[in-house]
């Protein structure tokens, strides 16, 4: 349920009969980063996690007995907490959340007999003129060179590649990150010599930024004049609310269209540890889209109105 291959040589394959596992606590914690859950155990215990719009979920499964309440205390994510058995064997434990869309991605570990559940909390900006420092940015400059250079599109006789539009922009991106104090790192070099977006997206998980985005430009096959503007891409809860910031920031300053926020399922978006979002900034198969982005002035100008919309989300998460 939260979109995560598994490793075929971590699973053990259990014969027999297998006890039910005992929950012998269970307690909230918080931290300046981090509101943990810990659920202390009997037994390894198979558990998933989702995460809605309003809500999210813990599922304990193969769990026997009586399920210690959960006290959330003083927290920045969570107003309710209710425990209700859906079976004799499986608990759900659902986290209502104090603001509609505001979850930010959660990660897992079990050590020592005890379940650890790390729901990220808000990040809270810098005051002065370095708003983000501290802020760890992930940026996808989509595609790659001629190994995968996405659309292709022709320009006063040119053929213009999706990649090479898309490290420009995530480069001017990046520098005006920075200059606000943001860590920023590049999901790959200019032009690479080979590619693997799976292994783009273990490199997202390594790093574990505050955030991702994937920079794209769109494209149809026929290049329909009314196919023009920006659209973006979430998959989890934890993702809904950077798409629906950066978009209407980005069409708000630029100009350009804005088509729709929308639930989807690609790789990049994919993530649930972090919010991941695929911002398709424009059509290169539109003639006007494409001619703007030919402007160096333009383009500098959609590269602030991403880290406008980037630096909006964070405010956002405190509100």
């Amino acid at each position: 349920t939260n979109g995560m291959y598994l490793n075929l040589k971590n699973l053990k394959k259990v014969t027999g009969s297998h006890l039910p596992v005992k929950v012998t606590s269970a307690t909230a914690a918080v931290s300046q980063k981090n509101t943990v859950f810990a659920f202390k155990v009997s037994d390894s215990l198979f558990h998933t996690v989702w995460m809605d719009t309003d809500y999210a979920e813990i599922t304990l499964y193969n769990v026997s007995g009586e399920i210690p309440a959960l006290s959330l205390g003083s927290n920045p994510l969570f107003s309710a907490v209710k425990t209700e058995r859906i079976d004799a064997t499986t608990v759900r434990i659902v986290l209502t959340y104090k603001a509609s869309r505001h979850i930010y991605g959660y990660t897992c570990n079990f050590d020592n007999n005890t379940l650890y559940i790390n729901f990220h909390n808000p990040v809270t900006l810098a005051s002065g003129d370095k708003p983000l420092t501290g802020v760890v940015i992930s940026l996808d400059p989509g595609h790659c060179g001629s190994a995968d250079p996405g659309a292709i599109r022709y320009y006063n006789g040119k053929a213009i590649y999706e990649s090479t539009l898309t490290w420009k922009l995530s480069n001017l991106v990046a520098d005006k990150l920075r200059a606000k104090g943001a860590t920023v790192v590049l999901s790959r070099k200019e032009n690479q010599s080979s590619y693997s977006l799976d292994e783009t997206i273990a490199g997202f998980r390594a790093l574990n930024p505050d955030l991702n985005l994937s920079i794209h430009f769109n494209a149809v096959e026929n290049d329909s004049p009314t196919a023009t503007g920006t659209e973006s891409y979430w998959c989890y809860g934890n993702s809904q609310l950077l798409s629906d910031v950066i978009t209407r920031s980005f069409t708000d300053s630029t100009g350009f269209k804005y088509r729709k926020s929308a639930r989807d399922y690609y790789k990049v978006s994919r993530l649930c540890e972090f919010p991941s979002v695929l911002l398709e900034t424009a059509f290169l198969s539109n003639a006007k889209d494409l001619a703007w982005f030919m402007n160096d002035s333009n383009m500098d100008k959609a590269a602030a109105a991403i880290v406008e919309g980037l630096t909006d989300y964070f405010n956002e998460q405190n509100n």
